[in-house]
């Protein structure tokens, strides 16, 4: 009897190791797989940080080209506003 109980137990305990193994497997199977998506999730955040940083600088650009455009404006209506004080005083000759 005390072999029956024996063996009773030990496959009890087999059973559990196999059952401790397949969960073990599990687990790792589901850390990699973790794992793997923080490094796609760093990747695309690596990504969108030099897109985001692009856009920063086409900003700074344009806004350079903007201003330099209204100064250029500014330049040209003093110029057109001083031809034609100009031809307004050769006019009253």
């Amino acid at each position: 009897m005390a072999a029956n109980e024996l063996l009773g137990i030990s496959s009890s305990i087999n059973n559990s190791n196999v059952e401790a193994t397949r969960q073990a497997s599990e687990a790792a199977t589901a850390s990699t797989q973790a794992s793997q998506n923080v490094e796609t999730v760093a990747s695309a955040v690596g990504e969108l940080t030099d897109s985001i940083q692009g856009i920063a600088r086409q900003a700074a650009r344009s806004a350079e080209v903007a201003s330099k455009a209204a100064a250029d404006a500014h330049h040209t209506n003093t110029v057109v506003e001083g031809l034609a004080s100009s031809t307004q005083r050769s006019a009253k000759w």
